[in-house]
């Protein structure tokens, strides 16, 4: 028994371990569309054996996410770009309702508005939740969410919020929201 013991330690000692490498790991949720520098990341040892070669070890150049990135999660080369396929514009929106709990960053949200004397209808479709911020203004409450929308969808989303309309956002929800 002691044998077996002794052998069992030294083949733990003497087995190879799969080397560390540093890889680039996000600080903060990142929505898809985001424009990255290295200040978005922190660096973290991992054993990744053979698939190190997927991920950054650190950022030549500043890219544009192709998908969301939760805080923690590696940053795969796959997972950036150089320039922006579908240009997303940041806008604004501000909310005094509750918003759906399981709204966060990263989010695929559908934009839909209501003129005073008209019916709801949708205005930018597929947009993403870039950030979300509470704020408190003369004693009110309210949510600005930033939201990053194709530029086709520009024109009618300012047109409704300079109309005043009634702005509610619809979650698309997926596997992810769940």
């Amino acid at each position: 028994m002691p044998l077996a013991l002794a052998l069992g330690a030294a083949t733990a000692l003497l087995w190879p371990q799969s080397p560390t490498h540093e890889v680039l790991v996000a600080k903060t949720d990142l929505s898809s569309g985001t424009v990255v520098s290295s200040s978005n990341f922190e660096p973290r040892r991992v054993q990744l054996g053979d698939s190190a070669a997927l991920y950054f070890s650190d950022l030549p150049i500043e890219g544009v996410l192709v998908a969301r990135i939760t805080k923690g999660e590696l940053l795969t080369r796959t997972n950036l770009i150089d320039t922006p396929l579908n240009t997303r514009i940041p806008t604004v929106l501000t909310f005094k309702d509750t918003l759906p709990a399981n709204l966060k960053i990263g989010s695929q949200v559908d934009i839909w508005a209501t003129e005073q004397s008209g019916e709801p209808a949708p205005i930018a479709l597929e947009c993403e939740v870039a950030t979300l911020r509470g704020e408190v203004a003369l004693g009110q409450k309210a949510t600005a969410v930033e939201v990053n929308c194709l530029p086709e969808f520009l024109p009618t989303l300012l047109r409704a919020k300079a109309n005043q309309a009634v702005i509610a956002l619809v979650l698309q929800s997926t596997m992810l929201d769940q």
